[in-house]
C-alpha cells in the first residue's frame, strides 16, 4: 500500500512538471525598460481573455508564481515579472521607492498594450497592489490580495519586529545568529545566503 502511495505521488509530481513545462513553452518573455531599469516579464497569452498581472512577494524575494499561474491560465491572460532588483530585473538606479514600484506596473501594462487589468498580489506584492489600487483604480478590473503585507513605515517596522521576536523564540541562539548573518549577507547581495535562511 505504501509503495502504491509513493508511486501515485511520483506520477502526480511528473504530471505537474509536464504541465509546467508545457505552460512555459507557450510563454513569451520580454525585458521591459522603465527609466533605465529592466523588468524581466513573462506573458502567458490567452486570446480574448482579460489580463491579470501577478505581483510576487518580497521585496527581493523572486517567485514566478507557477502554482497560481496554473490555476489562472485557463481563465485569464497572465503576466508575471521579476520586481526591480530581483533575479533577472536589474535596477542600476537603486531606486526602490514606492513610486518606482508603482511605475513598474504601469510600464508592464503599457508594454503589453493593456489598459485595464486585474491585479493579484502576494505578501509585499499585495501591499503595493493596494497602494496601486488606491492611486490608479481607473486601471483595475479587480484586486486580489493573498496574505498581503500589513503596511508601510511604522506599521511595517512593527510587523518586522513581531516576526523577529517570533523567529527568535523558535530557535537556539546559534540558529538565530546564523539566520542574522545570512540575512545580512543577503542584504549585501549574496543570494546563496538568503537561500540558507529558508
Amino acid at each position: 500500500m505504501k509503495q502504491l502511495f509513493f508511486l501515485l505521488l511520483a506520477f502526480s509530481n511528473l504530471n505537474v512538471i509536464a504541465q509546467t513545462n508545457e505552460l512555459k513553452k507557450q510563454a513569451m518573455t520580454n525585458l521591459i525598460d522603465n527609466n533605465g531599469g529592466k523588468l524581466y516579464s513573462t506573458i502567458y497569452p490567452n486570446a480574448n481573455k482579460e489580463t491579470i498581472i501577478l505581483l510576487h512577494g518580497g521585496p527581493g524575494f523572486p517567485s514566478d508564481l507557477m502554482e497560481v499561474l496554473e490555476i489562472l491560465k485557463d481563465s485569464f491572460q497572465v503576466i508575471t515579472f521579476h520586481q526591480r532588483g530581483t533575479k533577472k530585473s536589474p535596477c542600476p538606479s537603486n531606486d526602490y521607492s514606492m513610486n518606482a514600484y508603482l511605475s513598474d506596473i504601469d510600464s508592464v501594462a503599457k508594454f503589453y498594450g493593456i489598459t485595464k487589468f486585474h491585479l493579484w498580489g502576494h505578501s509585499w506584492g499585495g501591499l503595493y497592489a493596494q497602494i496601486y489600487a488606491n492611486k490608479h483604480s481607473e486601471n483595475l478590473l479587480s484586486l486580489f490580495l493573498c496574505c498581503p503585507g500589513s503596511g508601510t513605515n511604522i506599521e511595517w517596522k512593527q510587523t518586522e519586529k513581531e516576526v523577529m521576536q517570533l523567529n527568535k523564540s523558535k530557535c537556539t541562539t546559534w540558529q538565530w545568529s546564523k539566520m542574522g548573518m545570512n540575512n545580512l549577507l543577503g542584504i549585501l547581495g549574496r543570494d546563496n545566503a538568503y537561500k540558507k535562511t529558508l
